[in-house]
């Protein structure tokens, strides 16, 4: 089996036109102002703001991002197999090494054959992992070298939820937040084989449910410079939408509300064609 070295791959991540308003908002901010961002994911919005120069921090608490974010803030994330899958997966702990970016790339590599701890003797998954295991060399070298060139450099990351973090964040700093839209823990399940498979430490922090992204609205909002999208309309936050992106017919539509900026929308883009008259 061929393996390509991985890319960034995070599932949900914020479509180009709403990058483009994140970025044109952002730079309208004053240079001094320290920017926060909450729920980092794939560290987009982190890459969008990065030719502005300023001063970007990110946030999550997934393993995935966390790896990543450790890397993109230049500090060492502890992360090693799980006793009970040392047997199978033990090898993988050579590549968690000191080096962030490293451990970064175990981390991104191994999402892609996660699952199979819970299927020790799967005929598919056990090629998945034997392909990865033959390639690994040439496959964590690319996939190191492709964060090291990727990911923007973060002034820090914190492993801490959200509004965890809301309550020791400076008055002053901006904030931008792309909240899960799967609540309840639903978000989480998307990385739940990764979690299982490594033990790290994990952050202890409040479930983002739907009284949870309420909060966040309002304490975000509440700051001077903020962003925040989300895939329905927020009546309260009605006078600060700056923004609407439906990109696809069936897929879900943003709402980028923020505290000052232009209003754009961007909506599909539908080829109609004249029917011939029989």
């Amino acid at each position: 089996m061929q393996v390509r070295p991985a890319r960034f791959m995070f599932l949900g991540s914020v479509p180009t036109p709403v990058r483009s308003m994140v970025f044109e908002i952002v730079r309208a901010w004053p240079q001094r102002v320290p920017i926060q961002v909450l729920c980092s994911g794939n560290l987009t919005i982190e890459r969008t703001l990065a030719p502005l120069q300023r001063c970007v921090s990110g946030n999550d608490v997934t393993l995935y991002t966390c790896a990543l974010g450790a890397a993109a803030a230049g500090f060492h994330l502890r992360v090693r197999v799980r006793d009970e899958h040392r047997d199978r997966f033990g090898w993988l702990d050579d590549s968690l090494t000191d080096d962030p970016y490293e451990t970064a790339a175990t981390v991104v590599l191994a999402s892609r054959f996660a699952p199979a701890h819970r299927h020790p003797r799967h005929p598919y998954w056990d090629r998945q992992v034997e392909g990865f295991r033959k390639q690994w060399s040439d496959l964590h070298a690319g996939t190191t070298e492709r964060l090291r060139k990727g990911l923007p450099r973060l002034e820090a990351f914190h492993v801490c939820g959200a509004l965890e973090l809301l309550d020791e964040l400076p008055d002053d700093a901006a904030v931008i937040s792309f909240p899960p839209f799967t609540t309840a823990w639903g978000y989480e399940n998307i990385f739940k084989q990764l979690h299982a498979l490594f033990d790290w430490p994990a952050p202890q922090y409040r479930v983002f449910d739907d009284a949870g992204i309420e909060e966040l609205l309002d304490r975000v909002s509440a700051r001077r410079h903020w962003i925040v999208a989300v895939p329905y309309r927020v009546e309260r936050l009605a006078e600060h939408c700056h923004g609407l992106a439906h990109t696809t017919n069936r897929g879900v539509p943003l709402y980028i509300y923020a505290s000052r900026g232009g209003c754009r929308v961007v909506m599909p883009r539908q080829r109609i064609e004249p029917l011939p008259a029989v």
